[in-house]
């Protein structure tokens, strides 16, 4: 089994008092991936996780080190890709990595938000339409599911499942991608989540914790943070490395 933990940080440093419980609660779930968004590319031990990030320059003030999304491995990353043609940029990020399942193919997203450079930033966006250029782009793009190796699109999705307050087309292109793959439900159905793991066909996901965006009146994030359970539950590839679930 592979266990994946995802969490929007709110651009939390790994030597504050939130980041601090931050790590204490990703050594504790014990991950073999990790997701984060906004998050500084230095937050996680570099000799105990290897890391890879976006390229592309997401638009807002840059401050050293800041990431939209990261993904974090306990194995070396290959085949990775840092952004998306036509997409909004430094949003994206993909590789392939071993993992206690065999090898597999994440992509880290984080979808702009309905806003995005709307009044901030650029300042030249309408409501929504950075969002949804990103998920055409994602929609389009020809590596979304590897036909070989078992693939985990995971992140800030900046819309629910189902969606609440999303227009019309922003809904449909987000029903798309559940057409491509499945979602891991979060272990609290009541909370509503913009950050969402989905998997390829041929696994099987579980939520075993969610965490909390606030511990003992302590702000950690504006976001639970979600780990899951995931398992190959048959074998669609002939790849070397595949594993059948135990």
């Amino acid at each position: 089994m592979l266990t994946l933990l995802n969490w929007n940080l709110e651009w939390k440093k790994a030597s504050s008092r939130p980041g601090r419980e931050i790590l204490r609660m990703i050594s504790a779930a014990d991950p073999t991936i990790i997701c984060l968004a906004e998050a500084y590319d230095g937050f996680l031990d570099p000799s105990s996780w290897h890391s890879v990030h976006p390229g592309g320059d997401s638009g807002y003030p840059i401050l050293e080190g800041r990431r939209k999304v990261m993904l974090a491995s306990r194995s070396l990353w290959t085949e990775t890709l840092t952004d998306l043609d036509n997409a909004p940029p430094g949003r994206f990020v993909s590789g392939l990595t071993s993992s206690t399942v065999g090898p597999v193919r994440v992509h880290g997203v984080c979808v702009p938000w309905s806003h995005a450079h709307v009044s901030t930033g650029r300042r030249d966006r309408k409501a929504w339409e950075d969002h949804i250029a990103f998920l055409k782009a994602l929609i389009s793009y020809d590596g979304l599911v590897d036909p070989v190796y078992p693939t985990i699109l995971v992140g800030d999705f900046n819309q629910t499942v189902p969606p609440k307050r999303a227009p019309e087309e922003a809904r449909e292109l987000m029903s798309a991608l559940l057409d491509k793959f499945e979602l891991a439900p979060p272990k609290h159905v009541e909370h509503r989540t913009v950050c969402h793991t989905l998997f390829s066909p041929g696994m099987r996901g579980t939520a075993i914790d969610e965490l909390p965006a606030k511990m003992d009146g302590l702000r950690l994030s504006d976001h639970h943070g979600h780990v899951h359970r995931l398992v190959i539950s048959h074998q669609l590839g002939s790849a070397s490395g595949w594993m059948e679930a135990m």
